[in-house]
């Protein structure tokens, strides 16, 4: 994790592993409330692997209700915008779709420019 002037940048690295994702959303969050943070990038690029649609949808109801539950805290509300790759991220973004229709605000892209005004960043930002 790598606080920047704007935002939260967070690389990922390695293979898919639903249970590593959603331990790391946790940190994630809680990195957020510790350093002021409201937007973040989360560069998936460089991860491997593929997901099942039914661990799609687990962490797409996971990462809501850990949104929910840091909202319920308190704490602001976030941007989040994942940044990866086509074969991980899946065509119809059905985590996406997921998360956001249970009031997370996300976005899944492979356009870093897309990714840096979803955020509201400058995109020159993001290597």
């Amino acid at each position: 994790m790598e606080p920047r002037a704007t935002y939260l940048c967070v690389v990922v690295t390695g293979g898919l592993d639903l249970a590593e994702l959603q331990a790391g959303f946790l940190r994630v969050l809680d990195a957020c409330v510790q350093l002021g943070a409201s937007k973040v990038l989360l560069d998936a690029r460089q991860v491997t692997g593929s997901m099942s649609l039914g661990e799609r949808y687990q962490w797409g109801v996971f990462a809501a209700e850990a949104y929910q539950a840091h909202l319920a805290a308190g704490n602001p509300a976030l941007r989040l915008a994942i940044l990866g790759r086509e074969e991980v991220l899946d065509r119809q973004r059905f985590g996406e779709s997921v998360a956001r229709n249970r009031g997370m605000e996300s976005k899944a892209t492979t356009d870093p420019a897309e990714a840096a005004l979803w955020l509201g960043i400058d995109p020159g930002s993001i290597s």
